[in-house]
């Protein structure tokens, strides 16, 4: 289906947005709704807050726009690299994951396995995506394929190769999938989850 900027064009794109991104920010103030969580909810809003903001996603995203505009001239590190995705992609799941530990009062030990949980999780994610960008076709992706080095995008198999970027990426499944190993005392969703994102085809 047509995507909601080519559907009621970009003003009306950029506004729906923003009025998600409201929405979702006003759900902390409303839940959960029992007093015992008040303190907790202001922890996690914040958490949401820098996480989307310009040290964040959106930060990520200036940062990937301005790498893309410089191409090839620009400064192409793996540094720099993975700096784009720990902001654009990484602190959005590792945030994810932070709520639900601050919202069930985990302790301090335990929010910090979910927030190194949360980095290879992410990590692995782009590397997954890059790679699918390169290795799938239009009919698995459900996209087209090849944009990201057609747009002049720095990815991982543009820095490291497709072999080296496979084995970064099974590196940091391994990575999340000890620490979910940690977390649920065995076997669980996070692990789970670890597994999904390696194996995912689209």
């Amino acid at each position: 289906m047509p995507t909601c900027h080519k559907q009621f064009g970009e003003a009306t794109a950029i506004l729906a947005g923003d009025a998600l991104l409201t929405a979702g920010l006003r759900c902390f103030t409303l839940f959960p709704p029992d007093a015992k969580f008040d303190s907790a909810k202001i922890r996690a809003a914040n958490a949401v807050a820098e996480a989307i903001g310009t040290r964040g996603m959106i930060g990520g995203q200036v940062e990937d726009i301005e790498a893309e505009r410089e191409s090839p001239a620009g400064e192409r590190s793996l540094a720099r690299l993975e700096r784009i995705h720990a902001n654009k992609t990484g602190k959005l799941i590792r945030v994810a994951l932070a709520v639900g530990g601050i919202l069930s009062f985990a302790s301090g030990e335990t929010l910090a396995l979910l927030d190194r949980y949360g980095e290879n999780l992410g990590l692995a994610f782009q590397i997954k995506d890059d790679l699918l960008d390169v290795e799938s076709t239009r009919e698995e992706l459900g996209k087209a394929t090849g944009k990201d080095e057609a747009h002049g995008k720095m990815t991982f198999p543009g820095i490291l190769g497709l072999e080296e970027s496979r084995q970064a990426m099974a590196k940091t499944v391994l990575e999340a999938r000890a620490l979910a190993r940690t977390l649920e005392s065995g076997a669980g969703p996070l692990g789970e989850l670890a597994e999904f994102v390696s194996a995912r085809k689209s």
